[in-house]
């Protein structure tokens, strides 16, 4: 992996400053009551993202044609960011790109599997009191004026063109199903972000590892991740990401399923149960009251694991998800990528990427679809900013 840091002449100290009125200095609760946020009821988005408060207005929505206002917010501008991500599940290559913009930082990451031979890809490009890369206030279109990449989601279409010492990828794909998952959570007073996780079918894309370029397939299945807001100080997570074709029990028909989906860990702070994950079935989104993820460590060490079984705790034939992640045909262990450092603009990090192939069923509406061997990617992550 390189990792690159590019700084403008500000002392250093201007950045511990901003830590101190952060997470430090500040009374933070262990836990936050989710309850007005009724996260499992779809409704109609408010007129603007942060309240006359100052605070993020909780909720999912079925749409969000809101100001983007997260100026507004009272939480510390140090936690601010908002990012437009997105993941390409070719048959060769597991694909994973973003940019990403923070009150004193700007982030071009670009990461890519060989799902043959277990081999990472990375380029992690960080640049510190700059503004090379900067986004729209809805996060719908990014550039990097240093590296001339760019991302962006405009009318259902998603183009990029991101570009590195040694990884380039270009293409444009389309948005599928129904609708995103677009959801408002707020933390404590002042922070909350507002998500639109959403998925996509590639029209036509091209990946250059190491001036090598391989074409990846058009119909390849991948998601999105637009994000704005001022993030939590301490953040502990699980999260998991899939698509593919699953088959009708009863009578043998194929539809494309996917989930999204992130629940807080016993480290974060504040913990909120928020209920940010979707199943999608045949094009239609729909949520389920919990997401549970049950592995355990092999060696802490590593932090290498066993297969994981996620699902949502559903008694037979309720709406749910019951899966079973394991290493990929012919190896031992799932693919793990780990990044564990401490930089400028991060206290702590210990984040975690398994990929493996994954069985099991999802039932929507009384009818049950079974999946085999589709890729996953598995993430068990510690942050503290």
């Amino acid at each position: 992996m390189r990792f690159e840091t590019r700084l403008r002449p500000i002392a250093i100290v201007v950045s511990v400053l901003a830590l101190c009125s952060t997470s430090a200095c500040i009374d933070i609760p262990d836990r936050v009551d989710a309850s007005a946020g009724k996260y499992l009821e779809m409704r109609d988005g408010p007129p603007r993202m942060v309240d006359g408060n100052g605070n993020y207005v909780p909720g999912w929505w079925s749409k969000f044609d809101g100001k983007f206002n997260a100026g507004d917010a009272t939480g510390e501008a140090y936690t601010f960011k908002t990012w437009l991500h997105f993941n390409i599940d070719d048959p060769k290559y597991y694909v994973v790109a973003q940019l990403v913009v923070t009150d004193i930082a700007g982030n071009l990451a670009i990461a890519v599997s060989d799902k043959t031979t277990g081999e990472f890809y990375e380029e992690d490009i960080v640049y510190t009191f700059g503004d090379q890369i900067s986004g729209d206030d809805a996060a719908t279109s990014f550039t990097d004026s240093d590296t001339g990449s760019s991302i962006a989601l405009k009318d259902g279409v998603l183009t990029f063109e991101l570009k590195t010492d040694g990884i380039d990828i270009v293409g444009r794909a389309t948005e599928i199903f129904d609708r995103p998952l677009i959801q408002t959570t707020a933390y404590q007073a002042g922070y909350g972000d507002l998500i639109f996780w959403g998925n996509i079918r590639l029209d036509e894309g091209a990946l250059t590892l190491d001036g090598t370029k391989h074409t990846l397939a058009p119909g390849s299945l991948g998601l999105y991740d637009r994000t704005i807001g001022h993030k939590r100080t301490t953040m502990n997570w699980n999260y998991v990401a899939m698509a593919g074709v699953a088959t009708d029990l009863a009578n043998g028909a194929t539809a494309t399923i996917a989930l999204q989906g992130s629940v807080d860990k016993e480290r974060t702070k504040p913990f909120v149960d928020a209920k940010a994950f979707a199943l999608w079935v045949d094009g239609q989104i729909f949520k389920v009251p919990q997401l549970h993820f049950d592995y355990r460590l092999n060696d802490a060490s590593t932090r290498t694991t066993s297969p994981w079984r996620v699902h949502t705790g559903s008694k037979p034939g309720d709406d749910g998800l019951d899966m079973t992640v394991k290493p990929p045909k012919g190896r031992d262990r799932m693919f793990h990528r780990r990044n564990k450092s401490a930089e400028l603009w991060l206290f702590e990090r210990d984040f975690n990427q398994y990929y493996g192939e994954a069985s099991g069923t999802i039932t929507r509406g009384g009818r049950t679809w079974s999946f085999e061997r589709l890729y996953v990617l598995l993430e068990d992550a510690y942050v503290v900013l």
